[in-house]
This record gives structure tokens, C-alpha cells and sequence, in this order.
């Protein structure tokens, strides 16, 4: 029998593109592509999160050499701690090809995240688990503060740890049982329940070191996993609104200082703009606009795929051009010479998602704006300092798009802060709830005189 080790792809590979593969029916070795016995992580893996558990050597080497396949397949992962681990426990479980497959799985889940790929994405997600203990857990919040001399974060910076690297191994799979199917979302239930546990058997009693205490409770419990469990599904309003909504707060945060108003924050050398193609806006206006933007799009160029002068005020045509592009800034310019628009962090095509429960989309990173008579940039509300956006308001808080065959709108509450007829020619703006905004033109119902949406492309890509 052939010694080489064959990883099973169950995807088609195209020859033409890997023409150094040995493919066989369907599938090809990992040694082709890999000759190296002594194969090195991916760029896309941190190495603060490589725990291989169990596998022996064999199984490390069948580990290197499936993310080395998924790197292959997949470049635009660009940042993804939680990779190794997850691989790693599939890899007990089963062969590598079903462990490729199930990784492409997770990776491609319209249902609900599995893994950040991005180092923005991951810091976010990692970020919010201290907000959430403050929400969903005062008590042991205080308790952390108090033992920690006023500085939490040097505890909860380790709570992913607790889960992938503290757990005995059979708290961890059925932690793992839970992720398949709920997705990230698991990882905040239990480390929520690792807190309150820690508290409720006293651990901390004696402790001088807050995280080494911790570490040292989870790797000796005798609490059963089902109680860990147990535990971490009791927290009542946990939802993904509610975490989606603390993720964004973070990312803004971390993209633009405090978020607010009235002091846009820009580049500290700002890019030379080219020609973006639109007759609404100027290149000063732009250069604003662009000063607005989260900092990770801020450094592309602005790109022209839809304007009513040459597509017409077809809302079909607009769906057709905007359909996939993400994220996009809608420009309006009235009949009395008016002009605002909005940032969208979400493309349209989500209107179609057979998740959606409900017509509204998007998230809190989106903003309004006008330009003219006045430039002035609308956040969303929940960025404001101490706005939880939870009760009676909180689901108008959340209406950030809607799209439907007969109309556009952005924001909503109270009214909707932009909102389009299906011929585009006609729409309204009033003060909405989602973006605290006023009106952004002088009279509420307004003619449209053009609409633009501009996307954004890489700075070396050409006109």
C-alpha cells in the first residue's frame, strides 16, 4: 500500500489552478502540496491558542497539514485563533477529510457564526465577554473589581482560556457538542457559567492571583459538565441582538474612538481620494464622508456601482447592482438641492436571508448623515455612554435597514430616518429612534432629484 497519507477533499479540485496535485478521483495528498514533514501553522493562526489536546504526534501532523490545506483553499481567512482548537477536537473524532469538510461547514454557516476570520472580527467577539458579565451578572462583576483592585479586564482578557485550554476534556466536548449548533454564542453561556460557579463555591478565598485562581478551579473541579451547562443557559436575555449589539459598540469603539457625534474622527494622513464617479457629491464632501468611516474601509477608494442618471429610479436595478455589495453608502440629492445618505454595513441580498425574522437588517456600525445645508454625521444610538438599548425602545434601536419590493429604508422608530418609494423619485425622512437623527431635509416628503450608492475597491485597483 502506498505509504503517502491521503486527506480526502470533497471538493472539485480545479487542475488547472493546482496542477502540481495528485488528483484521483476526487481527491488529492496533502504531501503534494505539502512535501515538508515539518509543516508550520498557517498565517492565520495564533499561536496562543495552539492546543492539540490528545493527538499524538500523527495526529499534529494531520493537523498542520489540514489547516495548511484550509489556508490553501481559503486566503481570505486572514485571522482565526479558535481554528487549531476546533480542528483539533474534530481530529479526535473522525478522519481529516471529514474534518475538512466540517470546518468548510462552520466557515460558510448562514446560520450562525462559528469563527471569526478576521483579527478586528476576533478582538471584538473577545471584547464583549466583560460587558456581557457586567449585564448578565452584576454580582460577580463586583466581585471581580473588588478582587482585582479595580481592574476586571485582567481577568476576563483570559476567558476564552478557561473554555479551550482550563476545562478537563469532557466538560470541553460536550462545550463543543453545543458550539456545533449555537455557534459562538456557547462560548459567552459558559464562560458566564465558569464566573458564577467560581463565585458560588468560594475559589477565590485565599486567592492573591484572580486568573491563576480560576485556572487552577476549572482544572481541578469535580462539578459535572451538565452543570456547567445548566448554569450558562439560565441567563435570561441573552440573545444575539444583545451580543451583536456590544460586538459593535467594541468594533466602533476600537475603529473610532468614543464613537461620538460631533468630533469625526480621520486618518492621521488621509488618502488621496480618486474620482469616485458621482455628480451628488463633492470631493471635500467625500473626503468627509470617508473622515466617518470605521478605519478598515476608510484606507479603499470610493467605486460608483449605481446612480439613477445612468441606471434609472428602477428599485429592481438598484437591488441588481447593490445586491451583494457590503458595505455601501447610499447618497440622496433632493430637488431643493439637498444631500444625505447613509453608511450600510450589511448588503441588501440580506433582505432574502430565510433567517430573517424580521424585515429589518444590519448593524450598529451603519450611520446617517447630511451634507448639505449642514455636514453632520448620526451614530447609532447604542454607541452612546451607558445606553444598554434594552427595554421598551430596544427593538426600535435595531431597525437599521429595510428593503422591500416597493421600498428602501434606513433607520426606524418614531419614523423611518430615510425611506425610499419603489420608483425612488419620492421618499421621507423624519427623526428616528435607531440613529436619533432629525429630519435630514427641510420638508419631510421630499423629490428625489439623483440617487448613488458607492462602494469600495482596493486603493492600487484601477478607475
Amino acid at each position: 500500500m502506498n505509504s503517502v497519507h491521503y486527506t480526502y477533499i470533497s471538493l472539485q479540485v480545479n487542475c488547472s489552478v493546482y496542477p502540481y496535485l495528485n488528483i484521483t478521483v476526487g481527491y488529492c495528498t496533502c504531501a503534494a502540496i505539502f512535501p515538508d514533514e515539518n509543516l508550520v501553522f498557517p498565517a492565520f493562526v495564533d499561536q496562543n491558542y495552539v492546543f492539540t489536546y490528545y493527538l499524538n504526534s500523527e495526529g499534529k501532523q494531520k493537523l498542520s497539514q489540514l489547516l495548511c490545506v484550509i489556508s490553501s483553499t481559503r486566503p481570505d481567512i486572514i485571522y482565526c485563533p479558535l481554528m487549531v482548537p476546533v480542528a483539533s477536537l474534530l481530529l479526535h473524532f473522525m478522519d481529516c477529510s471529514q474534518a475538512y469538510d466540517c470546518l468548510a461547514a462552520l466557515h460558510t454557516s448562514n446560520t450562525y457564526k462559528h469563527m471569526e476570520q478576521t483579527r478586528s472580527g476576533h478582538e471584538s467577539f473577545r471584547m464583549t465577554f466583560g460587558k456581557l458579565v457586567q449585564r448578565f451578572s452584576s454580582s460577580v462583576h463586583k466581585l471581580i473589581v473588588q478582587k482585582t483592585n479595580g481592574n476586571p479586564q485582567e481577568v476576563y482578557d483570559d476567558w476564552l482560556f478557561w473554555i479551550l485550554r482550563d476545562l478537563p476534556i469532557h466538560h470541553l466536548i460536550r462545550v463543543m457538542d453545543c458550539y456545533l449548533m449555537e455557534g459562538l454564542k456557547i462560548f459567552y453561556r459558559v464562560g458566564l457559567s465558569v464566573l458564577v460557579l467560581y463565585k458560588k463555591h468560594r475559589a477565590y478565598d485565599g486567592a492573591t492571583n484572580i486568573p491563576a485562581s480560576i485556572q487552577k478551579f476549572l482544572q481541578t473541579t469535580d462539578i459535572s459538565p451538565e452543570e456547567f451547562l445548566s448554569v450558562g443557559f439560565q441567563f435570561r436575555g441573552l440573545s444575539r441582538s444583545v451580543i451583536g449589539a456590544y460586538q459593535t459598540k467594541v468594533k466602533v469603539a476600537a475603529d473610532d474612538g468614543d464613537g461620538s457625534q460631533s468630533s469625526p474622527q480621520s486618518l492621521s494622513v488621509p488618502i488621496a481620494l480618486r474620482r469616485s464617479g458621482s455628480t451628488i457629491v463633492t470631493g471635500k464632501q467625500l473626503q468627509t464622508i470617508w473622515s466617518w468611516l470605521p478605519t478598515r474601509f476608510s484606507i479603499y477608494q470610493p467605486s460608483l456601482v449605481f446612480t439613477s442618471e445612468d441606471h434609472g429610479f428602477s428599485i429592481n436595478t438598484f437591488y441588481q447592482r447593490c445586491e451583494y455589495c457590503e458595505p455601501t453608502i447610499l447618497l440622496i440629492k433632493t430637488m431643493d438641492d439637498e444631500v444625505f445618505g447613509a453608511y450600510l454595513s450589511t448588503c441588501w441580498g440580506q433582505r432574502n436571508d430565510e433567517e430573517q425574522k424580521t424585515p429589518y437588517f444590519g448593524t450598529g456600525e451603519s450611520f446617517m448623515f447630511s451634507l448639505s445645508p449642514e455636514e453632520k454625521k448620526y451614530t447609532w444610538v447604542g454607541l452612546i455612554d451607558n445606553n444598554e438599548v434594552s427595554g421598551p425602545s430596544d427593538h426600535a434601536a435595531h431597525l437599521f435597514m429595510r428593503a422591500q419590493a416597493n421600498l428602501i429604508a434606513v433607520g426606524g422608530g418614531g419614523g423611518d430616518g430615510i425611506c425610499l418609494d419603489g420608483d425612488l423619485t419620492n421618499g421621507r425622512t423624519k427623526a428616528c429612534i435607531t440613529f436619533n437623527n432629525p429630519p435630514l431635509a427641510k420638508e419631510e416628503v421630499f423629490q428625489t432629484r439623483v440617487i448613488e450608492v458607492l462602494t469600495f475597491a482596493d486603493s492600487d485597483d484601477g478607475d
